[in-house]
């Protein structure tokens, strides 16, 4: 499956009519949590909730997609190729990180039980960090601009206040506080 393809089985499962996420909803997740109210509201703007029924297979193991599942309620079955199960139910700490988010997938992913979920894209995670990172990176050297344009100043007032010469020395040590 290429990258940008669309996951037809996920898709229908778009809960109708559209519902978006509340930015506390989201901080639950851990990657979310460092989000500032700001991206966190771009990032809901963009997030629809899905809900599938129990029995419906939403990932497939071995799957190249750019989509991460956040489950919000319900449960849902793991498998990986070995066959060992595990079962994630939301608003669970087990449920604060994306399912099954290693590409190609490592699990086939099953409902236990009625969910609700979120399907975020990379593409869109990736810009909002972006944007949260850029500002950083714009605050730091703006400072830094400003750190030099400072040090020029202080450097050059204190070339006009020291002599152009050194004074000769007059074997006694010249220091305030300190007698020879």
């Amino acid at each position: 499956m290429h990258e940008t393809d669309h996951i037809e089985p996920v898709e229908r499962w778009l809960k109708i009519p559209n519902q978006p996420v509340d930015t506390e909803r989201l901080r639950t997740f851990v990657q979310f949590q460092g989000f500032d109210a700001a991206h966190l509201v771009k990032l809901t703007a963009r997030s629809l909730i899905y809900t599938a029924p129990a029995g419906v297979r939403l990932l497939e193991r071995g799957a190249r997609d750019a989509w991460n599942l956040f489950l919000l309620e319900g449960a849902l079955m793991l498998t990986p190729a070995d066959g060992a199960t595990l079962r994630i139910d939301g608003g669970t700490d087990k449920a604060a990180y994306p399912v099954a988010f290693l590409k190609p997938r490592k699990y086939a992913v099953e409902t236990l039980t009625p969910v609700s979920f979120l399907w975020v894209h990379d593409l869109l995670l990736e810009a909002v960090l972006g944007e949260m990172t850029q500002p950083a990176a714009e605050t730091r050297g703006a400072h830094r601009r400003e750190h030099n344009v400072q040090r020029a100043r202080t450097t050059r007032s204190n070339a006009a206040a020291m002599p152009a010469r050194p004074a000769p020395y007059s074997g006694q040590a010249n220091v305030p506080g300190i007698q020879s």
